[in-house]
Protein backbone atom coordinates (compact mmCIF):
# COMPACT_ATOMS: atom_id res chain seq x y z
CA UNK A 1 0.00 0.00 0.00
CA UNK A 2 1.32 3.43 -0.89
CA UNK A 3 1.20 6.43 1.40
CA UNK A 4 -1.54 7.96 -0.74
CA UNK A 5 -3.55 4.71 -0.54
CA UNK A 6 -3.24 4.81 3.25
CA UNK A 7 -4.38 8.43 3.38
CA UNK A 8 -7.29 7.71 1.02
CA UNK A 9 -8.69 5.18 3.52
CA UNK A 10 -9.36 8.09 5.92
CA UNK A 11 -7.36 6.55 8.80
CA UNK A 12 -8.06 7.38 12.44
CA UNK A 13 -5.54 9.36 14.47
CA UNK A 14 -4.51 6.13 16.19
CA UNK A 15 -3.89 4.39 12.85
CA UNK A 16 -1.82 7.35 11.67
CA UNK A 17 0.32 7.24 14.82
CA UNK A 18 0.80 3.50 14.43
CA UNK A 19 1.89 3.94 10.79
CA UNK A 20 4.36 6.70 11.69
CA UNK A 21 5.95 4.53 14.39
CA UNK A 22 5.99 1.44 12.16
CA UNK A 23 7.83 3.29 9.42
CA UNK A 24 10.43 4.80 11.77
CA UNK A 25 11.04 1.50 13.55
CA UNK A 26 11.12 -0.56 10.37
CA UNK A 27 13.68 1.70 8.66
CA UNK A 28 15.57 2.46 11.92
CA UNK A 29 15.17 6.21 11.55
CA UNK A 30 14.43 9.17 13.75
CA UNK A 31 10.68 9.62 13.49
CA UNK A 32 10.82 12.92 11.60
CA UNK A 33 13.37 11.55 9.10
CA UNK A 34 10.84 9.14 7.59
CA UNK A 35 9.14 9.67 4.26
CA UNK A 36 5.71 9.55 5.97
CA UNK A 37 6.32 12.16 8.66
CA UNK A 38 5.47 15.30 6.68
CA UNK A 39 2.08 14.21 5.36
CA UNK A 40 0.98 12.01 8.26
CA UNK A 41 2.02 14.33 11.09
CA UNK A 42 -0.01 17.08 9.44
CA UNK A 43 -2.97 14.78 8.80
CA UNK A 44 -2.99 13.51 12.39
CA UNK A 45 -2.13 16.85 13.97
CA UNK A 46 1.08 15.47 15.52
CA UNK A 47 4.31 17.09 16.62
CA UNK A 48 7.53 15.30 17.45
CA UNK A 49 6.67 15.75 21.14
CA UNK A 50 3.75 13.31 20.72
CA UNK A 51 6.21 10.41 20.31
CA UNK A 52 9.11 8.93 22.22
CA UNK A 53 11.84 6.37 21.58
CA UNK A 54 11.38 3.64 24.20
CA UNK A 55 15.07 2.87 24.68
CA UNK A 56 14.40 1.19 28.02
CA UNK A 57 12.40 -1.57 26.35
CA UNK A 58 14.98 -1.90 23.56
CA UNK A 59 17.82 -2.27 26.07
CA UNK A 60 15.82 -4.83 28.05
CA UNK A 61 15.09 -6.90 24.95
CA UNK A 62 18.35 -6.61 23.05
CA UNK A 63 20.92 -5.20 25.54
CA UNK A 64 22.76 -1.87 25.47
CA UNK A 65 24.66 -2.42 22.22
CA UNK A 66 21.39 -2.45 20.28
CA UNK A 67 20.88 1.21 21.21
CA UNK A 68 24.45 2.42 21.68
CA UNK A 69 26.20 0.73 18.75
CA UNK A 70 23.52 -0.40 16.29
CA UNK A 71 21.08 2.46 16.86
CA UNK A 72 17.87 0.44 17.03
CA UNK A 73 14.85 2.63 17.68
CA UNK A 74 11.51 1.79 19.26
CA UNK A 75 9.21 4.73 18.57
CA UNK A 76 5.87 4.89 20.33
CA UNK A 77 3.00 7.34 20.52
CA UNK A 78 2.74 8.79 24.01
CA UNK A 79 -1.05 8.49 24.00
CA UNK A 80 -0.97 4.98 22.52
CA UNK A 81 -1.36 3.11 25.79
CA UNK A 82 -4.71 4.84 26.34
CA UNK A 83 -5.98 3.09 23.24
CA UNK A 84 -4.15 -0.20 23.69
CA UNK A 85 -2.06 0.40 20.57
CA UNK A 86 1.33 0.10 22.18
CA UNK A 87 1.13 -2.43 24.95
CA UNK A 88 3.75 -2.06 27.63
CA UNK A 89 5.82 -5.21 27.89
CA UNK A 90 5.63 -7.10 31.17
CA UNK A 91 8.87 -7.15 33.15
Amino acid sequence: MTLNDFIAKNPSREQIAEQICFCANNYVLHIDDTFVWGKLSELGGFTIDDFYDDQEETRRRYEDDAVDKVGIVNWKWKEGNKFGIFKKEEK
